[in-house]
């Protein structure tokens, strides 16, 4: 007994220390609101904090900010803290809600965008983004499918980054992820992203069917690593190894 709950010590232990992963500690997050066409007007102006959390990295404190053109907006985070980040956003013609509904907080934030038309670029300019390393979310549904759009991140450490974007069905509740190449889905990721300065540029319209570039909302998530496995992680891996070894030729 004494063994197995020593045994049982030592591999929690090693997962403890030894687990390379990465992990989402804070995030802040950007939801576009509805209101000048589209068959849900009105919708999508209902605020998160009544609804419940919403994404696909959960969060509450949600930015909900109106009109296809604003800012600098200084943003919160999903604690609620008011942040030096700021937010200034332009280029978009239009400013409608898809229609889908508001019966959760994921619909709220999937119902209202900011939409191009096929020759215009709607242009995110985000500055002091307070995380040394974090992902970009970007949510896109319009009020039609088939819509398709370029989306382009660039940093002020890294080279821009582009992405198609597919909206190849309307959100009904569930989140997918296009792989970027416009194989369809509602939202995109942008990885492991530094810099705290970034201009996020809603396609310019291209792809397949109506060349369209909504955005709904954006996310951008602190991404904290944890350390490789340590020496010492892994020299109780293999006493524990040897303990296993032991008992099955006891």
């Amino acid at each position: 007994m004494y063994t197995n709950r020593k045994l049982t010590f030592m591999m929690t232990l090693v997962l403890a220390l030894g687990v390379s992963a990465s992990v989402h500690a804070a995030s802040i997050g950007v939801n576009f609101v509805g209101g000048q066409g589209g068959p849900g007007v009105g919708q999508d102006l209902v605020l998160d904090n009544a609804d419940g959390p919403a994404g696909v990295v959960v969060q509450s404190n949600w930015n909900n900010l109106a009109g296809v053109s604003g800012g600098p907006t200084a943003l919160i985070d999903d604690s609620g803290a008011l942040l030096t980040t700021t937010l200034q956003w332009g280029g978009s013609p239009n400013m409608f809600t898809t229609g889908n509904g508001s019966s959760t907080a994921d619909h709220i934030l999937m119902n209202g965008y900011l939409d191009t038309n096929n020759n215009s670029t709607t242009v995110l300019t985000l500055e002091n983004i307070p995380y040394d390393v974090f992902d970009i979310i970007v949510y896109y549904d319009g009020g039609s499918t088939s819509r398709s759009g370029q989306y382009t991140v660039d940093t002020s450490t890294l080279a821009p980054i582009s992405q198609i974007g597919f909206d190849n069905a309307n959100f009904t509740g569930t989140f997918v992820q296009d792989d970027g190449t416009g194989s369809g889905g509602n939202y995109l990721l942008f990885s492991g992203l530094t810099g705290g300065g970034v201009d996020l540029i809603n396609a310019t319209p291209v792809g397949q069917g109506v060349i369209r570039a909504p955005i709904n909302g954006i996310q951008i998530v602190e991404v904290i690593a944890v350390p490789e496995p340590t020496t010492a992680a892994l020299g109780l891996l293999g006493v524990a190894g040897m303990v296993m070894r032991r008992r099955n030729h006891a």
